[in-house]
């Protein structure tokens, strides 16, 4: 018999066929009332979800990937043997590639009314807010229509920043008392890291002296990336003519990620991949780097700067709240977004950040947020919530 590897690819059982084995794990580990949960859209290229769901068994709850989001209903077959929940994240697939305002409110009103009707049927809600706005927003207005319809029916929203609520005042009306403050977990054990820094520089054709500030992830307007250029190019010809720049990632089709790749591949001082970089060559760009990069222009939570804490480099990113909160107070420097001489300063203060201990603080740090403990934490909230009832 032939591997098919389940909740990796769609089968004409799924996800019913992925359900019932997680249902079973969670019977196996725990002998609270079993829950199956349903996630989706489900994100393989970053282990995120693995980390946040990692101890969801040992708490009796079956983490379950719908890959198709058209069926996270589907999980309510299972009422009989167990509660039913789905857990959504990245809302910006239900309206993407749409910009007619009626194609979206048809668009939301469908994807509300299968919320709908699982709840109608017994099943809970959560959702996990990653962005303020989705990245790829065209129709600003819908997304906040649609984000709200999805927060009124949920009975838990989960949160990373303790800044999330007041960030989305305004714009988004939160049952507080569904808010559950999770972190967001470390990277600890996702990522091979067997290379030396001697090795991944070897391999990149970075020299020992130059000062590396890497950028690593997709290449998307929101991160700031004509104003890291600029900035870039004051600091190396001000300060360190031996810098480098190093971006890993895949571009988007923006004009921006387009003109930012063609400029960077010309630069003299910048090293690019405009490509996904697998999974067991990112520790050659984090290894080979001194400074992780976050300019972005806006932001709630990135999982980039948790990525950089975890091989110990110190990050650049906006001075807000919800952007330092979690890291490592001392190895870090922040600009006003918007601003290229902050970030140029900002580039100086990280640049002299560096050296074996710094790695070791950092390092120690992000283990703080311990992927085990977060992930209990999460799951405990969760059967709170659920067992609570439906939001008022």
């Amino acid at each position: 018999m032939k591997v098919a590897l389940q909740g990796w690819q769609h089968s004409s059982q799924s996800p019913l066929r992925e359900a019932l084995a997680q249902l079973r794990w969670a019977q196996e580990l725990s002998a609270e009332r079993p829950i199956v949960l349903g996630y989706t859209p489900v994100a393989r290229m970053n282990p995120f979800q693995s980390q946040l769901y990692r101890s969801f068994p040992e708490c009796g709850i079956g983490a379950t990937p719908v890959l198709r989001p058209e069926q996270l209903g589907a999980v309510g077959q299972l009422a009989p043997l167990a509660q039913v929940a789905v857990h959504l994240h990245w809302l910006g697939g239900v309206l993407a590639g749409i910009d007619d305002r009626a194609a979206a409110r048809r668009a939301t009103a469908d994807f509300l009314g299968r919320l709908d009707r699982f709840r109608d049927e017994g099943g809970s809600v959560a959702w996990t807010i990653h962005n303020l706005l989705p990245h790829d927003a065209v129709l600003e207005d819908a997304e906040q229509e649609l984000r709200q319809g999805v927060a009124e029916r949920c009975d838990a929203v989960h949160v990373m920043s303790a800044h999330t609520v007041d960030l989305l005042r305004g714009s988004l009306v939160l049952d507080e008392s569904r808010v559950l403050h999770v972190p967001h977990p470390s990277y600890a054990d996702c990522y091979a890291s067997n290379v030396t820094r001697a090795d991944a520089r070897g391999a990149l054709g970075i020299e020992p002296h130059e000062r590396v500030f890497v950028l690593l992830g997709a290449i998307k307007a929101y991160k700031g990336l004509s104003l890291l250029l600029r900035a870039f190019d004051r600091y190396a010809r001000d300060y360190d003519g031996d810098a480098r720049l190093l971006v890993a990632g895949a571009p988007d089709d923006s004009e921006a990620a387009r003109a930012f790749v063609a400029v960077a591949t010309a630069h003299p001082r910048v090293l690019i991949q405009p490509a996904k970089i697998p999974a067991d060559q990112v520790q050659l760009y984090l290894r080979a780097a001194d400074v992780g990069l976050a300019p972005y222009e806006r932001v709630l939570n990135s999982g980039a700067t948790h990525l950089y804490e975890t091989f110990g480099l110190p990050c650049v990113v906006p001075d807000q709240p919800q952007a330092l909160e979690t890291l490592h107070p001392h190895h870090r420097a922040a600009f006003r977004p918007g601003d290229e001489s902050g970030l140029v300063a900002a580039l100086q203060r990280a640049g002299d950040m560096v050296g074996p201990q710094v790695q070791a603080d950092v390092e120690a740090h992000a283990r703080h947020e311990d992927p085990a403990t977060l992930s209990r934490d999460l799951a405990t909230g969760l059967r709170r919530l659920f067992t609570a009832g439906g939001p008022s």
